[in-house]
């Protein structure tokens, strides 16, 4: 974990930085100071990520929907027209 971000490993190892708020980032460290590292089972993320979502009054389709809106959100930051 480094700033407002956090580090996570997904296919092949390969490491991403990812941007969370500043109340997630301190929730997650008072979280790890206590447990240590975090390693989460591919199910039981994808489980409590379908609950988190369907609790939060969305629809579950997977973090891959995630992944294409935070792919058009990057794609409008960078290319919007002034």
């Amino acid at each position: 974990m480094e700033g407002n971000q956090i580090e996570l490993v997904g296919k092949g190892g390969r490491r991403i930085l990812v941007p969370v708020s500043a109340d997630l980032y301190a929730a997650i460290a008072a979280h790890m100071e206590l447990a240590g590292d975090i390693h989460i089972e591919k199910r039981a993320y994808q489980t409590a990520w379908r609950r988190a979502v369907i609790g939060a009054g969305g629809r579950a389709t997977g973090t891959h929907g995630l992944r294409r809106l935070s792919t058009r959100e990057f794609y409008r930051a960078e290319y919007a027209r002034p």
